[in-house]
């Protein structure tokens, strides 16, 4: 079993993935550690929630706001179960033009390399949504340098985009000093 989870260890590290994606932005980015790296989830002992808001550029037109939820529960002393944690996001960016919901579950395990030092991994499976309403977009030819702006445009585009797809990822914590213990209600 050890050796199984090093092999897959090794595999993770040296396999080369393209990836494309944008991330919310997050001011105070350590308040928000599951969303970066699920093995975070648990890692304090206990049971955690956290609820985030933050809204930019508020004298600009438009809304460039992100919204985001995190519950997760350390349940390694339950035989067999690590660290569990759900949570939900949504971003809206530009007059609620480009939108992304998502949900996502998120599990982790917990080995010790000493009594107080462990690595933590973790996994994230996650359900986003995008949304993209074209028809309230500016496109460069509706301006005219004579008659100003029209109302039409040259651009062909859906009338609703949206597109649901799944999004894995991993990650990994080496923590040492103090930190919890091998169980959630172990009082040592």
């Amino acid at each position: 079993m050890k050796t199984l989870k090093v092999i897959i260890v090794i595999v993770f590290i040296f396999t080369e993935i393209n990836v494309f994606g944008q991330d919310p932005s997050f001011s105070q980015f350590y308040n928000n550690q599951t969303y970066f790296n699920p093995a975070f989830v648990g890692i304090h002992g206990g049971m955690m929630a956290n609820l985030t808001y933050r809204r930019q550029r508020v004298n600009i037109p438009g809304r460039f706001e992100t919204a985001y939820f995190n519950f997760d529960s350390d349940l390694s002393c339950i035989n067999g179960l690590g660290e569990i944690g759900i949570s939900a996001f949504r971003d809206v960016e530009g007059m609620g033009y480009l939108k992304n919901t998502g949900v996502n579950l998120m599990l982790s395990t917990r080995n010790f390399l000493s009594s107080n030092t462990f690595v933590q991994f973790g996994t994230n499976i996650s359900f986003i949504q995008q949304t993209a309403d074209f028809s309230n977009f500016i496109f460069s030819d509706q301006y005219d340098e004579i008659n100003g702006f029209k109302n039409y445009s040259e651009f062909k585009y859906l009338t609703d985009k949206k597109t649901i797809f799944p999004d894995i990822s991993f990650g990994f914590v080496i923590k040492g000093g103090d930190g919890p213990r091998r169980g959630l209600f172990n009082s040592n």
